[in-house]
């Protein structure tokens, strides 16, 4: 069923006349989605990353990237939450333009926040891609964790769920989030997590961020925040969860990074540059000697993705004549129509597992409670 779940899904929206303002995820309270299945995210992955079926690349400024922004409103309005846009301006290739972020909050006990965030433009679109693994999934994964979420009582913190725009040209959408804020404000949040590529590469990840490989230039009065504790909490909880459908995990200390950190490159860092502590969920292979040693750049060991695989030498066969280099985001294969031939199984566990992760993570007293420490 999961490696025809794209193509029926895909049918189904070709019906569809009015996909950006009446697409509705399809419901997971049925008999055959007491497991957290991944038809509902799935259907905005086509809906934001299928140029035929739904709108395509998002370049930032664009306006594929306001219909983007169109469509994740439409769903928070749909789930019954207050919806808000943060407009802001931008550069593009030396024109004015104009980008923004969509944000909603759902009550818990606390008035203090928890964040969570996903930017949903992307890049590439020379190369050929659709921003489907980067990053409409983690769109998607955000979009179904809200929808269950809402529909939950005494979650311990209260939940901003923030989309951002034009992280690809520079994280422009969350350090606009995060500069806007007063002190009182950036002092509410417990914490922050990152979504960012959460399906597609070879291992689901959680880092926290690098004390080293981190820059906090742009920042007035930085400070940066290198704790752990959040990306601990989710992975002890995670580990307590046999039944994930794929487990996540902390990759090894190299030379480029010590274990379960990574760098500042996506909408993570104007959190953790203000002394929040952060999380960052990414689907990778921090084990494969890519362009730039083991730094997680290349996602995937599959075939498909190099000129020529070494399994002996976990990297390229030739690095003077390799092309691909394991890379998904950003290129050619960033598209569902190349990644589902591949991927399909693995893809919808990887969807089912962040959902399952996260929802349960959030509503689980005992998980919340070590944010507070």
């Amino acid at each position: 069923m999961k490696s025809s779940l794209y193509f029926a899904l895909c049918a189904l929206f070709a019906s569809s006349s009015s996909l950006l303002v009446h697409a509705a995820p399809l419901s997971t309270k049925d008999s055959e989605s007491k497991k957290l299945i991944a038809t509902e995210p799935l259907t905005h992955i086509i809906a934001l990353a299928d140029d035929k079926k739904g709108i395509g690349a998002r370049p930032a400024g664009s306006k594929q990237e306001r219909q983007a922004a169109q469509y994740i409103f439409q769903q928070l309005q749909r789930m019954g939450l207050k919806a808000e846009q943060q407009t802001f301006a931008i550069e593009v290739n030396e024109t004015q333009a104009t980008s923004m972020n969509i944000s909603a909050v759902i009550p818990g006990k606390s008035k203090k926040r928890l964040v969570i965030g996903a930017h949903f433009d992307s890049t590439g679109v020379e190369q050929g891609s659709l921003g489907a693994t980067d990053n409409a999934s983690g769109v998607a994964v955000l979009l179904a964790v809200s929808e269950q979420l809402v529909q939950m009582r005494g979650l311990p913190y209260s939940v901003q769920v923030v989309f951002f725009g034009s992280e690809e040209i520079g994280k422009l959408g969350s350090n606009y989030f995060v500069h806007a804020m007063s002190k009182a404000e950036l002092g509410n949040i417990i914490a922050m997590l990152n979504l960012d590529t959460v399906i597609g590469g070879d291992v689901l990840y959680v880092h926290s961020s690098s004390p080293t490989d981190f820059s906090c230039k742009k920042v007035e009065n930085a400070k940066l925040n290198t704790s752990g504790v959040f990306r601990d909490a989710l992975l002890a909880y995670g580990a307590s969860q046999p039944s994930l459908p794929v487990q996540f995990e902390l990759h090894e200390d190299s030379e480029v990074f010590a274990a379960g950190q990574t760098g500042d490159w996506s909408d993570h860092q104007a959190f953790a540059c203000n002394n929040i502590p952060i999380a960052y969920i990414e689907a990778t292979n921090m084990d494969i000697n890519g362009r730039g040693g083991k730094d997680g750049y290349s996602q995937s060991i599959e075939a498909q993705f190099w000129t020529c695989y070494s399994g002996k030498k976990i990297g390229s066969c030739d690095p003077d004549k390799e092309k691909k280099w394991g890379e998904i985001w950003h290129t050619q294969f960033d598209r569902l129509d190349r990644l589902f031939p591949v991927f399909n199984a693995r893809m919808i566990d990887q969807l089912d597992a962040n959902i399952t992760l996260i929802v349960g993570a959030l509503n689980d007293p005992e998980t919340m409670a070590k944010l507070g420490k």
